[in-house]
């Protein structure tokens, strides 16, 4: 029973990791979306 709250936390910091790379993944590819535009707009 001790190793429960370990193995949760270890879980949980892995789970924000993902959360924080995935939100960085979509603030590049917004990133490059607002580029992609901006280049369509001045050909």
């Amino acid at each position: 029973m001790m190793m429960m709250p370990s193995i949760k936390s270890v879980v949980c910091s892995k789970g924000i990791k993902c959360l924080d790379q995935a939100i960085q993944a979509r603030e590049i590819v917004e990133n490059l979306v607002t580029l992609v535009r901006a280049d369509q707009r001045h050909p």
